[in-house]
């Protein structure tokens, strides 16, 4: 597959899914029951430290408008 034809197949698959839904809610939601019927989460305890650490650094959103 060329590269134009992956970015109208994402392009697509974007717009598709975007379409389905009424809002970013409700995207969400359909997203996480995916993740969990596939079983990716809730993430296992290991992967659960890294996100459940402080910030050391300016991550991104730090707050600041």
């Amino acid at each position: 597959m060329s590269k134009k034809e992956t970015e109208a197949t994402i392009r697509e698959s974007r717009s598709d899914n975007l379409a389905k839904f009424d809002s970013v809610e409700a995207l969400m939601a359909d997203l996480l029951a995916e993740a969990e019927a596939a079983g990716v989460y809730p993430l296992p305890p290991e992967e659960r430290e890294l996100v459940d650490a402080p910030t050391v650094g300016r991550e991104w959103p730090n707050g600041e408008n």
